[in-house]
């Protein structure tokens, strides 16, 4: 947000890369971290506390409320992101979390899930094969 010449607040985008890639590297680290659910409010909740900073409520209650809820979420956000840099953009090359939430073993989590889905059934046909027997 800049000044005018006038007095007035002007909100203006301005190239920023070493920003950009900063902001894309959290937001890829919570999308491992955080559940959907969390990341949905979060969003929801960012735009609430930058409207109540930009109206002047810096120390508001809405905006201190948000912070805690923000700050919490930071506290499970951690990892590391690696680009490729080149001209006129960049690349993810690797998000590696420190608590994250996806698979690290798809193979083994479909074996287990479909083992898990199974499971009720198989138990359930046994006393019936038993009785039949």
């Amino acid at each position: 947000m800049s000044t005018s010449t006038h007095g007035e607040k002007v909100l203006e985008i301005r190239e920023m890369p070493a920003a950009w890639l900063l902001l894309s590297s959290y937001r890829h680290i919570e999308s491992a971290c955080l559940d959907a659910e969390l990341i949905r409010e979060k969003r929801h909740l960012e735009q609430v506390w930058t409207r109540e900073a930009l109206e002047g409520r810096w120390f508001g209650e809405l905006r201190l409320a948000t912070q805690v809820f923000i700050d919490a979420c930071a506290a499970r956000t951690t990892g590391s992101v690696t680009w490729r840099l080149r001209t006129g953009g960049a690349d993810t090359r690797s998000i590696t979390a420190g608590t994250p939430l996806y698979l690290r073993d798809r193979e083994a989590w479909e074996e287990q899930a479909i083992s898990a889905e199974s499971a009720p059934f198989v138990r359930a046909a046994e006393p019936v094969l038993a009785s039949v027997v």
